[in-house]
């Protein structure tokens, strides 16, 4: 990144994402659906795309559109360490200790429900010795 990307870059938090990505209008499913009914193979591509997927509901209880089920680690030299999600606030409190330079990878498994999702973001912080939000 160069000094003009890093001054313009300059009013974001620490966990937002230096990105250009401009997530589309939010647009319901249902609207998207009886969008140009007249035209026959567009009303065909959204059948197979979509499907029967309009308004599934998976958990009544859960307004979001978003339900998180598994968090998991995956070292290349180690077997998947997976997380509860049912707790986040104490998920934020566990620590994992990796050898630098290690290899992993992370999978997130989840339903959506409601309506479409547009974009995920994923915040990964990554500290090494005890150190802390050290500026």
């Amino acid at each position: 990144m160069n000094k003009s990307d890093a001054s313009e870059h300059e009013h974001l938090d620490e966990d937002e994402v230096n990105s250009k990505y401009i997530p589309p209008k939010n647009v319901p499913i249902s609207e998207l659906w009886n969008k140009d009914q007249d035209d026959q193979s567009l009303t065909k591509y959204k059948q197979q795309l979509i499907g029967g997927a309009i308004n599934v509901i998976i958990e009544p209880n859960i307004e979001s559109k978003l339900i998180l089920k598994k968090l998991a680690l995956i070292p290349e030299d180690h077997s998947e360490l997976a997380f509860d999600v049912k707790n986040l606030e104490k998920l934020k409190d566990q620590v994992i200790s990796l050898k630098e330079g290690a290899v992993y990878r992370m999978k997130l498994e989840f339903y959506v429900q409601r309506d479409i999702v547009s974009g995920l973001k994923f915040v990964q912080t990554a500290h090494k010795g005890p150190i802390r939000n050290f500026v």
